[in-house]
């Protein structure tokens, strides 16, 4: 399986998605998500399917946006139907439609609707590890009594006039062939694997012929002599290990030979054969295992969040990888992944955290590492430089020095706030000049430049926000369906417009509208029913209401046109 997750979003929430898929691949979990998984050249729709098979669990953020995204839709549907786990992280009280209900009605929903977004992606996090730990495919243990001791078989040994000396001097000789080869077994290393043919062992009836060693996650051939049962399987399990308890395991019905992937962790194992009538190890042998040579090159350092070309020899196994993680973690925790797949050399993205790191090579089957070395991730210099006050709503031009990293942007948000908490942003890919919207509140603010992914930031500057000054010229009375115009001045921002609302309406349903244009007199209809309503200036930006005025339709004047 290629990963652990696949992550859905609609393209608008992908800074929630980055957040989420960093929080899973810190606890070790490889997630999928567009557009970082999809290769130079692959068809979008294959690889969306590909990742989806390819996954244990689907993780839709779930939003106005994704709800009404038909490419999240397909994805959700294709993950049912291939039994993949869907959770739902849902970031805003929306209404699934009735195609999202359909598919969605019987899972559990995971809220995230309040601002300690943190807590709820270690919310998530411990979901959907109990979710993959219960996908995991089990072991199958089967209960077997302990294997009887093996008999002794009967040496004849010719009379002598010194029968007990030589007994004694037989032992003896006995016992150093033994203790020789046993050293032998454990100083050899993995060179020297013998080809040709291995000793049989076991009770006669049934018995099992293997090299003494292999190499890690290598297939292991295990050739039986004799009839076997019609239940009758293979295992190699740890050799200080239960019987019963074992890493990998084969069928042997009606079959010469079996191949086995031998554990990928360097160790003493041992192979064994259940006999199913017998219920019990009929034939056993002792399997050394080496890691293979791998070796790893690359720089020792580079800026946080850059990618790095990384060359090595290894057995390039499925689904091996590379792997950055923090110093001192277990093998299977990583920061920053990338398979091997295409073979040397590979690229893998630095963390965007700088610090000290360490670059593994690690085996797909236990996620053991065969291969690591040092490596440091630097901290990148960033500037930004925006006018000290600026006007609520307005764009203002903003100055960036910086890596411009993938991922990286410019934001406007309060100070003391976390470099994910922000009111607006623009991706400094978009240019050297950025034209950022400012709060629509009054206060003071900061202008930031911030590291995608690991949301640091690297530099920032304060700037005042003034209230903006918005009136609605006072209309006369009107008659009930009579168009009336309305005068106003204000900044007339992109999306700004004026509504006629039911006079103390506070639902925000409005019974018409018209966009703000600078320099216009608006045109609008009367309501039919006589009574007191409101016109209201509403700012594009978070729909907030700049400037309200009164408006009454009276009652129309008897034979009146």
């Amino acid at each position: 399986m290629c990963h652990d997750v696949f992550i859905s979003h609609s393209s608008i929430d992908k800074n929630v998605a980055d957040a989420v898929c960093a929080n899973l691949e810190k606890e070790g979990i490889r997630c999928w998500i567009a557009p970082r998984d999809i290769r130079p050249g692959d068809s979008w729709g294959a690889a969306i399917v590909k990742g989806i098979e390819g996954s244990r669990a689907m993780v839709i953020v779930f939003s106005a946006n994704s709800n009404e995204s038909k490419q999240v839709m397909r994805e959700v549907e294709r993950a049912v139907q291939k039994d993949v786990v869907v959770v739902p992280f849902r970031i805003a009280g929306v209404k699934p439609s009735a195609d999202m209900e359909y598919f969605l009605s019987a899972t559990h929903w995971l809220d995230a609707m309040t601002p300690e977004m943190d807590a709820h992606l270690d919310k998530l996090n411990e979901t959907v590890k109990s979710i993959l730990n219960k996908s995991s495919p089990p072991q199958d243990p089967v209960a077997v009594p302990a294997p009887q001791p093996a008999s002794t078989v009967p040496v004849s040994v010719p009379e002598t006039k010194r029968k007990n000396k030589g007994l004694l001097v037989g032992v003896m000789a006995l016992l150093l062939v033994v203790l020789g080869g046993l050293w032998l077994f454990l100083s050899s290393d993995s060179e020297g694997v013998p080809t040709t043919e291995y000793p049989a062992v076991g009770d006669g009836d049934i018995r099992i012929a293997l090299p003494d060693r292999v190499i890690g996650a290598e297939m292991l051939d295990v050739n039986v002599l004799g009839k076997s049962g019609e239940k009758d399987y293979i295992v190699i399990g740890k050799a200080d290990a239960q019987d019963r308890s074992y890493l990998v395991k084969a069928n042997v019905e009606g079959k010469e030979s079996v191949s086995l992937e031998a554990p990928d962790a360097e160790g003493l194992y041992e192979v064994r054969y259940f006999d199913a009538e017998k219920r019990s190890v009929v034939a056993r042998k002792a399997l050394k295992v080496s890691a293979p040579e791998v070796t790893l090159e690359t720089v020792k350092e580079s800026l946080a969040g850059t990618e790095i070309t990384v060359k090595w020899t290894a057995p390039n196994n499925k689904g091996d990888f590379l792997a950055i993680a923090e110093k001192g973690s277990e093998d299977s925790k990583y920061v920053q992944y990338a398979y091997t797949n295409k073979g040397s050399p590979t690229s893998i993205r630095v963390p965007a955290t700088e610090g000290d790191y360490e670059l593994r090579y690690i085996s797909a089957q236990s996620r053991t590492a065969w291969a690591r070395r040092d490596f440091k991730a630097l901290k990148p210099e960033a500037s930004v430089a925006a006018p000290k006050t600026a006007v609520a709503g307005s764009d203002v031009e903003v100055d960036w020095t910086g890596p411009a990293l993938k991922g990286d942007f410019v934001s406007v948000a309060e100070p003391g706030s976390e470099g994910n908490k922000y009111v607006n942003y623009k991706y400094v890919r978009e240019g050297q000049k950025l034209a950022l919207a400012m709060p629509v509140d009054a206060g003071t603010y900061e202008v930031r430049y911030i590291s995608g992914g690991s949301y640091l930031i690297r530099d920032s500057a304060p700037i005042s926000i003034e209230a903006v000054s918005v009136e609605i010229d006072e209309v006369d009375e009107v008659e009930p369906g009579k168009e009336f115009s309305v005068s106003w001045t204000g900044p007339g921002y992109k999306g700004d417009y004026i509504a006629l609302f039911q006079s103390g309406d506070t639902s925000g349903k409005y019974l018409s509208y018209k966009y703000a244009k600078k320099g216009n007199a608006l045109r609008f209809t009367a309501p039919e029913e006589p009574g007191t309503y409101e016109l209201r200036y509403i700012s594009g930006q978070e729909k907030r209401e700049w400037a309200a005025r009164p408006l009454v339709v009276k009652v129309a004047e008897e034979g009146g046109n």
